[in-house]
């Protein structure tokens, strides 16, 4: 629950007095600085960027682009800036253009006092002659694109017809041409001087009818004649060639303009008139018939696909872009603009208004204005009410109306409610029994009996007060919301207070309004509105709407459920609309969107045709939002690029996608929408896509650019839409295509190059490696061969030769000589059995880890077997997998070979444990016996030892070998394999 808020005085003035106080202040700084009258138009002209202030003609393509014909030339308008085509810079034949032409969609026709320009798509192809005709004084104009696909043209009083680029004569007529359409089964033609409009058949020959006047065809082909006074042609009728005058609309019957006035003609899409007269001042008439005349110096007209009104003159373009609201000021004749009360008499259609200085009746279109009886200003309100004309001042005024050609009153009776100047009426409300109920500024509230009596119900500090049925509610600037039972008796009626609600966000309380789901609806001074929902149970549960739902202005000062439902807001920061779709609640500001509004609204009523009166700071208003319509989706265009800091036309180019080299990766792209009714209102979105990746789009914002820099080479594209102030976003994005091209060394085709030439290094030295291998394993193999052939054979010689001598029959020889044979035997012996182990090392045949320990373990089991020595022989698994080189495969085979020859041969064992296993990296094979033992530190100087740990180093492995006399020896080998 949010804590109440309690009233400060430290001046010794009460909450109430400071308010009145404020007020006061308000409204006379208010009435000082209020505008004489409101904006309607925009005006473009050289300074913004046009060729020339002096325009001739305005036109508008299909992508929504305006052009404007001058004496300098043809401008551009894209709704950000104007590009002009001069003839200086051979952007057009000559500079003073007279007019457009709509060839097709996207192909325009400029007529220029020499020749006619051909553009398609806005850049100009080829030029039309004139073939030597007296070209600046009378070129070609009033083009026309017949049913049948050809093109016609008027010169003075010749019609042409254009073939092949070039005009050729095809009738003729006395008068100069001034326009011609093609209607049915005729063409219908205005003529100079005469002011008369003839019908004739499709050949130009036979003239079939004749009117006087000046003809204009508006938007929905209607033909309209003015002689004297407005005619509408019977369509059906033209097309026969027939002129009829058909009944035109009530609008416009209260016009009377005679035929030398008119000079242009327009019916706009939203049911407005347009006259544009010879005086260059333009009438606008509405739909009731009410017209309103802007002197413009406008000699053309023209309306956009967004409603808007372009006029043109010798001072430039003028968009009227604010059509959807009336502005009365004292310019129209108001006395005061501090305008606070309005209502309406739907009787007479007529609109009363308070302001500062009395007050006055629109009336036919007419102001009439009235002093207040006393000469005393507080915050003024009326009502019209029947033929009665209640004004709330200081005091209570009640006035009798009636018409005639001019509104009239006629004071009936007035009532003071309080004591000061200051004390004036702040609510009023009738009863059902006829009574009024009234206020006065954090004052009493009051009943007006039908008999005329004024009588105190409530005393206190009030300010707003509702009666529903049986029930009161009241606010005011110190006590909250206060809800009571209303006891009616006979002659009198009392109140029984049932809630006060205080702890409010805001307690100081200006307006209070019911809808009609029974939810009540209270106006704050400070914290906007609040809203009480009505439960079930008949209480009340409360909402605060401000700032966080978009009410930019915590000032309440009216709130209007209109004949739609819907809640609006007057506030110090304009008019917004409720908005709501499911829990979700938005207060729209319609003051930029209707048009120019002000910010600072009083009161809101509406017309029986859903249209607005306001009451503000600066007049009041008529908002015609029943004719507001939406703006169509818009456009968006590309309009320039630049490349690494440098202007690239490649952006218009027709190409579906551009490519950039690496260097060109700075990119920044204008853009814009053919949105007119307010330029600065849209925004814009985009994403950049890489390599048909999607990203999410940008927040919209005011931006006509975006940068796009150090980007990495891949294709692109950029995609680009605009939302509206209506938040009608573009139906197709605007896109642009583009490729960053990787540099040489980052292409497939050179990545591809680079594998391909590193790939045949590759191959080129595993051929050479496997060549070297193949030579060496010859090698190797003959080295085995020869070694085995002739070396082994020569040893084994003599072997044998040296027991041939040992054994020869009578042959006695000396203990010396027998014990030097023997050491040759046994010494040729040994060096055969190590020559078997070299040649079996080096035979290519035998490289594999696992023919290395099948041979230790045959040379284990034969020598073992012999002698009785048990053999355990114990294999990891995959141990054939074991890759090594030659060098250790031999080492490893000589160290546990040399292992195992000394454990058979000294060791006395009877059992020899042999053990190979693997752990992560590294292989360990244990050689163990139970043999006799030895002191492995002192014993340890023999060369069987010494060689084994020499090996061991060679191939980086570790060699533990561990004794002890009677306790056997174990030869532990560590290697780490990969």
């Amino acid at each position: 629950m949010l804590p109440e808020r309690k009233s400060i005085n430290r001046f010794g003035y009460s909450t109430s007095n400071c308010i009145k106080l404020l007020l006061l202040f308000f409204f006379l700084v208010a009435e000082k600085v209020v505008p004489a009258q409101q904006k309607y138009f925009r005006t473009y002209t050289a300074n913004d960027g046009l060729a020339s202030n002096q325009l001739m003609a305005v036109f508008q393509d299909a992508d929504g682009f305006m052009w404007f014909a001058s004496f300098g030339g043809i401008s551009f308008y894209d709704g950000q800036r104007s590009i002009n085509y001069t003839a200086e810079h051979k952007g057009v034949t000559d500079n003073i253009t007279t007019g457009f032409f709509a060839r097709s969609k996207d192909e325009t026709w400029v007529v220029t006092s020499s020749a006619t320009d051909v553009f398609i798509k806005r850049k100009w192809v080829r030029t039309i002659p004139l073939n030597g005709f007296d070209t600046y004084a009378h070129p070609l104009s009033n083009y026309l694109l017949t049913k049948d696909g050809r093109v016609l043209a008027s010169r003075n009083g010749c019609i042409y017809e254009i073939k092949n680029a070039m005009p050729q004569p095809i009738a003729s007529f006395e008068n100069e041409v001034t326009k011609f359409f093609e209607t049915g089964s005729c063409f219908l033609i205005q003529d100079l001087p005469k002011d008369s409009v003839f019908l004739v058949n499709k050949s130009f020959s036979n003239i079939l009818s004749r009117q006087k006047g000046r003809v204009f065809r508006d938007r929905y082909n209607r033909y309209w004649l003015f002689d004297k006074q407005l005619h509408l042609l019977d369509t059906l009728s033209l097309q026969r060639g027939i002129f009829k005058l058909s009944p035109i609309p009530e609008a416009l019957r209260k016009i009377n303009i005679g035929i030398d006035e008119i000079k242009d003609f327009l019916a706009d899409s939203d049911g407005f008139y347009w006259i544009l007269l010879e005086n260059k001042t333009v009438m606008r008439v509405d739909g009731e018939g009410n017209a309103r005349a802007f002197n413009l110096n406008a000699t053309g007209l023209l309306e956009d696909a967004e409603s808007n009104i372009w006029m043109i003159g010798d001072a430039g373009a003028i968009k009227y872009f604010d059509k959807y609201n009336d502005y009365y000021s004292v310019s129209d004749g108001l006395p005061s603009e501090f305008v606070t009360g309005i209502t309406e008499d739907r009787r007479f259609h007529s609109i009363w208004v308070a302001h500062a200085k009395g007050f006055s009746c629109l009336y036919q279109n007419r102001l009439f204005n009235f002093p207040y009886p006393v000469n005393e200003f507080g915050w003024v309100d009326l009502k019209a009410q029947g033929d009665s004309l209640w004004v709330e001042n200081n005091g209570l005024f009640l006035y009798k109306i009636y018409y005639d050609s001019r509104p009239h009153i006629k004071l009936l009776k007035q009532w003071r409610l309080g004591k000061g100047k200051d004390d004036w009426v702040s609510c009023m409300q009738p009863d059902s029994n006829g009574s009024m109920f009234m206020t006065e500024i954090h004052g009493n509230l009051c009943q007006l009996t039908p008999e005329g009596k004024l009588k105190t119900i409530l005393p206190g500090e009030l300010c707003a007060f509702l009666i529903d049925g049986n029930e009161l509610w009241t606010g005011g600037f110190e006590r909250g919301l206060s809800r009571w039972r209303i006891i009616r008796e006979k002659d009198s009626l009392h109140l029984q207070l049932l809630h006060r609600y205080t702890n409010l966000p805001d307690s100081l309380i200006r307006n209070i309004v019911k809808d009609s789901a029974g939810n009540l609806w209270v106006g704050t001074l400070y914290k906007g509105l609040l809203k009480f929902e009505k439960q079930k149970d008949n209480s009340f549960v409360v909402h605060n709407y401000y700032s966080q739902n978009g009410l930019t202005n915590g000032w309440v000062f009216d709130i209007f459920i209109d004949s739609k439902g819907k809640i609006n807001v007057a506030t110090l920061g304009g008019i917004f609309e409720m908005q709501q779709s499911g829990d979700s609640v938005y207060f729209e500001n319609l003051s930029p969107k209707y048009g120019t509004i002000l910010n600072e609204i009083y009161k809101i009523v509406e017309s029986r045709d859903g249209s607005f009166w306001l009451a503000s700071k600066s007049g009041f208003i008529h908002t015609r939002k029943n004719l507001y319509h939406p703006l169509p989706p818009p456009k968006v265009f590309f309009t320039g690029m630049f490349r690494n800091n440098q202007p690239d036309s490649s952006i218009s180019s027709s190409k579906s996608s551009q490519s950039f080299s690496y260097k060109e990766n700075n990119l920044v792209l204008d853009f814009t929408a053919t949105s007119f009714r307010n330029e600065g209102q849209v925004r814009y979105s985009y994403k950049l896509e890489k390599n048909n990746d999607s990203s999410k789009w940008s927040l919209p914002r005011p931006i006509h650019s975006v940068s796009l820099l150090a980007l990495s080479p891949g294709s692109y594209t950029l995609k680009v839409k605009a939302v509206t102030m209506d938040n009608v976003w573009s139906e197709v994005p605007a896109q642009y295509s583009f490729i960053i091209n990787a540099p040489f060394w980052s292409t497939w085709w050179f990545r591809t190059l680079i594998v391909l030439f590193v790939a045949g290094i590759v191959a080129g030295f595993y051929r050479f490696r496997l060549n070297q291998l193949k030579k060496v394993m010859v090698l190797r193999t003959k080295i085995s061969r020869d070694l085995h052939d002739e070396i082994g054979s020569t040893l084994s010689g003599i072997v044998i030769i040296s027991e041939m001598t040992k054994n020869q029959p009578g042959n006695e020889m000396n203990s010396e000589l027998k014990t030097s044979l023997d050491k040759i035997s046994t010494n040729s012996e040994e060096m055969l059995e190590k020559m078997s182990d070299i040649v079996w090392a080096i035979n290519p045949q035998n490289d594999s880890f696992e023919k290395v320990i099948s041979r230790l373990k045959t040379y284990a089991k034969n020598t073992t077997d012999s002698l009785g020595i048990h053999l355990h022989f114990s294999l990891g698994k995959d141990f054939e997998k074991y890759n090594l080189d030659m060098q250790k495969r031999s080492n490893i085979y000589l160290i546990c070979k040399e292992a195992i020859n000394n454990a058979i041969k000294y060791s006395e064992c009877r059992n020899l444990k042999f053990a190979l296993q693997r752990e992560d990296h590294h292989i360990t094979i244990s050689i163990v016996d139970d043999g006799k033992g030895f002191n492995s530190i002192k014993d340890f100087g023999g060369n069987g030892l010494k060689n084994m740990k020499s090996r061991a180093q060679e191939i980086k492995a570790d060699l533990n070998v561990n004794s002890e006399k009677g306790k056997g020896t174990s030869i532990n080998l560590f290697l780490k394999i990969t």
